[in-house]
């Protein structure tokens, strides 16, 4: 019998995230990034060390998405949200050259028009007509291209097997051409030491390229990197990153992530940059989320507005949001068991074992102590005001703070 790799998955930031549910078409990545999050997510499996590769079940995913099948995610694909393509592996890295998986349900979702957002480093696939004419006049699939460095030189030592950040930018470009969702540059993951001594001239070149939109994304550290990765970084760096990132994340547990007054200079300048040149800006870190253009101005009903990134915006919008203001896109999420995807300690398993994703998420809306809650989810710039007739928190928006 096949060993089928089991996708797609709800992603561990369904709480503030408006594309909860993301895809990958084989369970490894040809691409080496050094700072891949797949080494995290998949650290304690020993497929993943032995490189071996398993892709999904093709007639599978048409059954599920036709309908013809239940689970997990059906309500999501009945009401058409947007699925993320891309959330562990590269679509498009070398594997899918060789097996054509990805190819074959491309042509499906074409065929059904099912809404896609695609995260790649990947070009190759932009000179097979087999692909792009798949993309031509389709408005329902937006693409989002990563780039970390625009120096050349430690692109491709930091991501091994992957085109050069001029191709990849040139790839935007060939995208837009196609009348399709088109392309935005994702400048991410920032990486202290090395992303910000060219990402002025990165995001000037990608507005040469045509870009309509930039996301900017700060690189989370975590303990189960591996020591080749760490060095390849803390030698690019030229500094111990992980060192810097337990002194300077808030939490002191792993994955670290940088606090938001060392990140402010930077969202800061991008934003502006994005600004002046007409391009939608968004942040693709959990700090700074309320300024996503993405995830409140231009929302549609593709996305999912149930989460607390768009709590973030509303609130900055409005000064203050309710519970009943993001639970009305939130169906997808009941009966869908929170302990399905909770990799934390057993009594906490325990302890939400009969939640859902949806009481998940009200449980730690009012609960503003917990970890991921919004209020310490963004750093309080959601703070809690009072109660609202319901008995859940409203929150207001921390000005001073943001």
């Amino acid at each position: 019998m096949a060993k089928y790799y089991q996708s797609p998955r709800w992603t561990s930031e369904f709480t503030f995230c408006s594309t909860p549910m993301t895809f990958d078409q084989y369970s490894i990545c040809s691409f080496r990034c050094a700072y891949c999050l797949s080494q995290f997510q998949r650290f304690y499996f020993d497929s993943y060390h032995k490189r071996e590769v398993h892709q999904v079940n093709v007639q599978a995913i048409k059954r599920l998405f036709l309908g013809k099948t239940k689970s997990p995610f059906s309500k999501y694909i009945k009401a058409r949200k947007r699925m993320q393509w891309g959330g562990l592996s590269d679509p498009f890295c070398w594997i899918e050259r060789e097996r054509g998986v990805g190819l074959e349900l491309l042509r499906f979702f074409r065929e059904i028009d099912y809404p896609l957002y695609i995260a790649t480093k990947g070009v190759w696939w932009l000179d097979d007509p087999r692909y792009t004419e798949l993309l031509k006049d389709n408005k329902s699939w937006k693409f989002r291209v990563a780039i970390s460095t625009f120096d050349k030189s430690k692109a491709l030592r930091l991501e091994r097997g992957v085109a050069t950040p001029e191709k990849r930018l040139k790839a935007i470009e060939k995208i837009n051409s196609l009348n399709c969702g088109g392309a935005i540059l994702r400048l991410r993951p920032f990486i202290f030491g090395i992303s910000d001594l060219t990402y002025r001239e990165l995001i000037k070149a990608g507005i040469d390229c045509g870009i309509k939109g930039l996301s900017l994304g700060f690189f989370c550290n975590d303990i189960s990197i591996s020591k080749e990765n760490l060095a390849i970084i803390n030698k690019l760096a030229g500094f111990d990153v992980m060192k810097f990132y337990i002194k300077y994340s808030p939490g002191g547990a792993s994955p670290y992530r940088l606090n938001r007054k060392i990140k402010r200079k930077f969202v800061d300048e991008v934003e502006g940059i994005c600004q002046d040149s007409g391009v939608k800006f968004s942040v693709g870190d959990r700090h700074f989320k309320e300024r996503n253009h993405t995830d409140f101005d231009n929302y549609d009903e593709t996305h999912c507005s149930g989460q607390f990134a768009y709590a973030a915006s509303f609130c900055r919008a409005k000064g203050r949001v309710r519970w009943r203001d993001i639970e009305k896109d939130m169906e997808h999420l009941v009966g869908v068991r929170y302990s399905g995807i909770n990799h934390e300690k057993a009594e906490r398993r325990a302890r939400f074992h009969s939640f859902d994703l949806k009481d998940y998420m009200h449980y730690l809306w009012n609960n503003p102590k917990e970890y991921c809650s919004p209020y310490r989810l963004f750093e309080g710039v959601l703070k809690p005001a009072r109660l609202d007739s319901d008995g859940n928190v409203v929150y207001k928006f921390n000005t001073e703070r943001a």
